[in-house]
C-alpha cells in the first residue's frame, strides 16, 4: 500500500514540477510517532515525588492492556499503525521507557 501512495506522490510532484518526495521510512516514522506519543503524555499528579522511578524498581502491569494494545479510529480518523509495541514487550526486552514517562 505504501508503494502505491509513493507512486501517487511521485506523479503529483512531477506534474507540479516539484522535486520527488523522499521515500517513506517506516523506522523513522515509528521513532517520530513514539516521540510524539511520549511528549503528549500528561502527568496529573506526582505526589511525594514518586516519579521518576529509580532504575531497577519493580512495577506491576495489570490487565490485558499490558499485552493487547487498543487504539481507535474510523472514517477519516482510521488508524493503521505500522508497528505496535506493548508495554510488557518493551519492559521484558529491557528497553527503557521514553524519557517523558518519568
Amino acid at each position: 500500500m505504501y508503494a502505491r501512495a509513493q507512486e501517487v506522490l511521485n506523479v503529483a510532484a512531477a506534474s507540479a514540477d516539484l522535486p520527488a518526495p523522499t521515500p517513506y521510512d517506516l523506522d523513522e516514522h515509528h521513532a517520530l510517532a513514539t516521540r510524539i506519543a511520549s511528549e503528549a503524555i500528561t502527568l496529573l499528579r506526582n505526589e511525594d515525588d514518586a516519579l521518576p522511578l529509580s532504575s531497577g524498581t519493580s512495577v506491576a502491569l495489570i490487565g490485558d492492556l499490558a499485552d493487547t494494545l487498543r487504539y481507535q479510529g474510523a472514517g477519516s480518523s482510521q488508524v493503521n499503525p505500522t508497528r505496535l509495541e506493548a508495554p510488557r514487550e518493551l519492559l521484558e526486552a529491557g528497553e527503557s521507557p521514553p524519557e517523558a514517562w518519568s
